[in-house]
């Protein structure tokens, strides 16, 4: 297979840059005569087949393409964009402070891994100067806005904007095509057209453009594989821990945004920047009754990558439709904790009740354990180890988490594993969880998902 490098990319939720695409506009170009006479530039096919398995180009306007405008005619004349070039990209991160001493010699700061800073070279393909005009002006709407085509953009928002890049293509690796993602990524400086020689000759219908960009974090990350994705189930085992009897009361509050007030305890403001909130919680539930469900991450990288942990918790759905008749969503799901074993010994899973009193009797402190107070009807809490942060999916937005972490205990983030296996648990509230099934129904459910993380 080819050792194409740099054939795709995408940053947030467009695709700005796709070899395989430009190739076959430019082909459709060709073909039809779409260039002017005296201005036709020669093109390598330089793709790779993961790109865009099963698609069959064809021209912007049958396919069509993302930036197809059928009122405006220069969308037409846009063939798109072919990456030639990425620096940056394999290049170490790592650095320390050097200063002299005052003898002789100098005193060297801790080394740390920056943020990667990649610079992007794109050419820039159009049949005509007003389509190259357009091409420009779509790929600064690409960086420079919060826009996913006409409305807000879901794949940025308060986890910040994703970097997507083929490094290379190659089938020899397991799970790994050479695609990989780089989190929280800002534009540093934006689309600039540069003056290139050896495309004067191509009138306006092949410009070279840069854009360099800048990661918060030095890793990318690939192979993403969902190990678990575990609906709410009532049959589950229900001790391990003795529990109290008794649940704080909170006064009411007047309704307001769903996604940010919780009916029992109080009203909560936006904020746009998620943080990792370790609060003291007033709405907190030791429940009665509970049941327990763990996810076992036992196959770990041993090649030296790290593995990063995401773990979502959806709180469930009922619909007007509910057969049930009372919707049990309006309280949204509470009570939830969250915790993190190490698991060197790799024991059982919890797969059945001698298992389960087995790992009770020999695990340790968790690595981590989080109680959730509240989490608002067809929402998804999102713990996040890729971007570091702590997120709520609520009413098509994702924000920060605006309500109260109830007796945090160890370090949340990074939530990185590169030796031991671990087990994810989840403890449910068995009054305030959605275990129903039928028409108009989705359960409570956990999800974790591992990426390998790399430093290129």
């Amino acid at each position: 297979m080819s050792e194409t490098r740099y054939s795709y990319a995408k940053f947030g939720c467009s695709v700005f840059a796709d070899n395989a695409r430009t190739y076959a506009y430019h082909v459709w170009a060709c073909a039809n005569n779409a260039y002017p006479p005296e201005c036709i530039p020669a093109m390598l096919e330089c793709s790779c087949p993961f790109d865009d398995p099963l698609v069959d180009w064809v021209n912007p306007i049958a396919d069509p393409a993302p930036w197809y405008d059928p009122n405006d005619p220069a969308s037409t004349e846009f063939l798109g964009a072919m990456i030639l070039q990425a620096d940056g990209m394999m290049d170490s991160t790592i650095s320390a402070e050097v200063v002299d001493a005052f003898n002789d010699g100098s005193i060297v700061s801790r080394s740390h891994l920056k943020g990667r800073a990649p610079v992007l070279e794109l050419l820039v393909l159009s049949t005509s100067c007003r389509g190259a005009d357009f091409g420009i002006e779509w790929l600064r709407r690409v960086f420079e806005t919060d826009t996913c085509g006409c409305g807000p953009d879901p794949c940025g928002s308060c986890r910040g904007k994703t970097l997507q890049l083929r490094l290379s293509c190659s089938s020899d690796t397991p799970c790994d095509s050479g695609l990989r993602t780089y989190v929280n990524v800002s534009v540093v400086d934006g689309i600039a057209v540069q003056k290139d020689d050896s495309l004067d000759d191509c009138c306006c219908v092949a410009q070279r453009v840069t854009i360099s960009l800048q990661s918060e974090s030095p890793y990318s990350y690939s192979c993403e594989e969902i190990i678990c994705s575990t609906p709410a189930d009532e049959g589950a085992f229900t001790h391990c821990y003795d529990w109290g009897v008794d649940c704080l009361e909170c006064c009411d509050k007047p309704a307001c945004d769903r996604c940010l007030y919780d009916p029992l305890c109080a009203c909560f403001t936006e904020d746009t920047l998620p943080t990792s909130p370790i609060t003291a919680s007033t709405c907190w539930c030791e429940p009665v009754q509970k049941v327990i469900q763990c996810c076992c991450i036992n196959d770990i990288s041993v090649s030296g990558f790290d593995n990063a942990l995401k773990i979502e918790l959806f709180s469930g759905l009922d619909t007007t439709n509910d057969v049930f008749g009372d919707i049990f969503t309006e309280n949204g799901l509470r009570n939830v904790r969250v915790s993190i074993f190490d698991n060197p010994e790799l024991l059982a899973c919890i797969t059945d009740q001698q298992s389960y009193d087995d790992w009770c009797a020999a695990r340790e402190d968790p690595r981590f354990q989080y109680e959730i107070t509240y989490i608002p009807s067809n929402s998804t809490l999102v713990l996040d180890g890729v971007s570091g942060k702590l997120t709520l999916e609520c009413g098509g937005i994702c924000r920060s988490y605006p309500y109260e972490i109830s007796n945090a205990e160890g370090s949340l983030f990074p939530l990185v594993t590169n030796c031991d296996p671990m087990m994810v648990c989840v403890e449910w509230d068995t009054m305030n969880t959605q275990f129903r099934t039928g028409p108009g129904t989705a359960l409570s459910s956990l999800t974790v998902t591992s990426f390998q993380r790399r430093l290129s």
